[in-house]
Parts: C-alpha cells; structure tokens; sequence
C-alpha cells in the first residue's frame, strides 16, 4: 500500500473539446463555440513532492510493515493548528455527521453519548466542557430564533469575503479606509444587478406547480433558488394525518427512503397557520420541505402571507439614495422613514463639517437651522409629535 504526499504529482490542464458546444451557448459563423464565461486562470497544490510511504502486509507474521519510506518534501509543511484547511484532512465521520443533522435536542444528546462511548471519551474533560455550553454553539438549540440560516462559522466567512480582493495582511488604515469603501460599492452594485435580474428575468416554472410560480413571482432569485430546494424534496416523503383537536389537524410527514426520519406538522385548517419540528422557517425563513408536502397534500395553491418575509421580497429595496439632490423612488413604493432619516443625517452631517472650521460659516449653520425648525413646525404630522429644540450659539473661546 503506498500512501503519498498530498503536494504530489504535477498540476495537467483540462482538455478542451473542439467543436464541441454546448447547450445554451451562442455559435460563430464559422461553427465554433463562444464559451459563456472567460476562462480564468487557478491555483494549484500540486508541486512534484516525492515525499511518499510503502507498507506490505506479511502474511507469515500477519503484520504491515514499512518497506520505503521517503520523507524529502520540497516544500513547506503546514503546521498542526493549520492541518485542518487541508483537503485531507476534512472529512468528517458518519458519526459527526449525524450529530449535525439533529433536528431535535433528544436526538443530539443520545447521539453525542452514543459518540463519546464508541470511542471511548466519556472521561475527556475539554469534551464534557464543550457539552456542557452545546447551547451556544449546536444550532438545534437555537433554531427557533431567526438568523437568516447563518450560524458563527458562516458568519465569519460571510465578513472573510466582503473583504475578497481589497484587504490583505499588509493593508495599513489609511488603505483600509479606501478599500471598505471600495468593497461597499461592490456590494452596493451587486445589490443592485440582482434587484433588476429578480425583477425584469422570470423564472422558468412549469404550469402545474402553483406553489413554485407563487415563490417565482415573489421572492428575489437567490431565495427562490433556495425555495425550490425544499420544494424539489416535496417527492421524497409522504404524509399520514393523526389527530385533530380544535381545528389544528397534525400530520406526520415521513421520508420514503427512511422511515425513522419523521416530523410532525401541526397546521391551523382554517388560516394555514402551522410549525414544523425542524423549525427550518423559524431559523431560516424560507418554508421547509416537510410544511410544502402538507400543502400539497392540502391542494394549497399560494404560499400564505405569514411565511413570507418581507426582507426575502422582490421589492424590498423601496430606496435608493442618489445625491444630495433627494431620494429615488422605485416603482412608487410607499415612503421609508428610516432611509429618509438616514439620507438626512448625511446631508446634515456633510454641512456642519463645511461649517465647522469657521465662526461666522458656524453662526449661517444655526441660523438656517432654527429657519428650517421654524419651518418644519408648521408642517402637519401623521406621526406622533416631535419637540423641535430652538439651536443656541455655543459660547466661542
């Protein structure tokens, strides 16, 4: 059995097929294909390393036994706190893995116990720490709170690649400061492209899937994407009802591939109201599989007003600030006090620091101030009534 190093072997490049194009992609007059995105140039691990191991297995002593070994690496090692980034090193074993797809706290803590026996940990103290706080860092205790699905390690490479391409070690603060705002308006045009794919391009749905054309119709494109994920699994399970008591029926939703995997769906007859156990919209918003199925068994045709988040909408965005000329409305949406505020203070904040430098640029700024609350005064309100507070000249030193 030989075992090498992972920096192994040289990198190849794949083969392209001439003349072969593929599907959706556009065609020249001479007949060759026009790729549909640049190809872009990556990295690689490989290096050569000759680095390598040879074991035998001895029949007569009924041993393995080391016949080579080679350990002239040609590159640098990687410490042990960093091991874990390599590819090697990321598998995760079937019983780990089953303790991240607990859906109930029960099933968590047998499968935990049922981990530490089978490999002997009962005693490890830094293990029975960690248990001890599962609360803060096992997601089946927090999934009835709303975190749009993100839990700390996806937070965290969340912030790592806003940063992607502006920040590296060596940026210093005066660089930072341009970077971020580099990175803002990434974000801010990124924002704006999927604002119009979501609004102006139509999702392609068939026309006997209702439930799938009412989430094509209002959710943007990356949370129908994620809709259509569960709704894909609706075919995988099957539904039993058990009982009902005043008004709210219960369904037992299972899998067909594995009976044991079941989850209990209680559902409100009358407004659609209904929780599932694995509380999927409670933590991420969007309507797991198991809820879908019920409304199909149900023929519902439309996704009910109350599992549906404003912030997953088409047209959540109601607007966007330009200049200092005013606010953009879009599609005439109604008003947002919140952005109106904001675009205020920044308005109010660019004029106090043109008139900060000087006395007399000082004096104009309070005097237009007490003008404009004068004049705000007289303005009727739907909202409830604000103490507008006449401004004072501060006492120069």
């Amino acid at each position: 059995m030989l075992f090498v190093c992972a920096k192994e072997g040289k990198y190849v490049a794949k083969i392209e097929n001439n003349g072969v194009v593929e599907e959706n992609e556009e065609t020249e007059e001479d007949g060759k294909g026009i790729p549909r995105k640049r190809a872009r140039g990556c990295s690689t691990v490989k290096c050569g390393c000759k680095a390598h191991l040879l074991i035998k297995y001895d029949k007569w002593s009924s041993k393995w036994k080391v016949t080579v070994f080679t350990d002239a690496h040609n590159h640098p090692l990687v410490t042990p706190s960093k091991r874990m980034r390599m590819k090697s090193n990321r598998h995760m074993p079937k019983a780990v893995k089953n303790l991240t797809k607990a859906y109930r706290k029960e099933d968590f803590e047998k499968r935990w116990i049922e981990l530490m026996k089978e490999n002997g940990l009962e005693s490890n103290e830094w293990l029975q720490q960690l248990y001890d706080i599962r609360e803060s860092w096992v997601s089946v205790y927090n999934r009835g709170t709303f975190f749009a699905g993100m839990n700390t390690t996806r937070r965290s490479e969340g912030v790592n690649s806003f940063f992607d391409g502006f920040v590296t070690s060596t940026t210093n603060l005066k660089e930072f400061v341009v970077k971020d705002d580099q990175a803002l308006k990434r974000i801010v045009k990124r924002e704006n492209d999927e604002d119009f794919e979501s609004e102006h391009k139509f999702r392609i749905v068939n026309d006997n899937e209702f439930l799938l054309k009412h989430g094509a119709k209002i959710y943007t494109r990356n949370v129908f994407n994620k809709f259509n994920d569960e709704m894909s699994g609706v075919f995988h399970y099957k539904v039993e009802e058990v009982g009902n008591a005043n008004g709210i029926q219960s369904f037992i939703v299972k899998s067909k591939e594995h009976e044991v995997k079941k989850f209990e769906v209680p559902l409100d007859l009358q407004t659609y109201m209904g929780v599932c156990e694995c509380q999927n919209f409670e933590f991420v918003g969007i309507l797991c599989t198991h809820i879908l199925k019920v409304f199909v068994r149900l023929d519902i045709d439309a996704i009910p007003d109350h599992f549906i988040l404003p912030r997953w909408r088409q047209k959540a965005n109601k607007f966007r600030i330009i200049d200092s000329e005013g606010l953009v409305h879009d599609d005439g949406k109604e008003e947002s006090e919140a952005l109106r505020l904001g675009h205020m203070c920044q308005e109010s904040t660019k004029l106090a620091c043109l008139a900060a430098p000087s006395n007399e640029a000082y004096m104009i700024y309070i005097e237009a101030m007490n003008d404009l609350s004068k004049k705000l005064l007289k303005v009727p309100k739907n909202t409830p009534n604000l103490n507008l507070i006449v401004l004072d000249p501060i006492l120069m030193i």
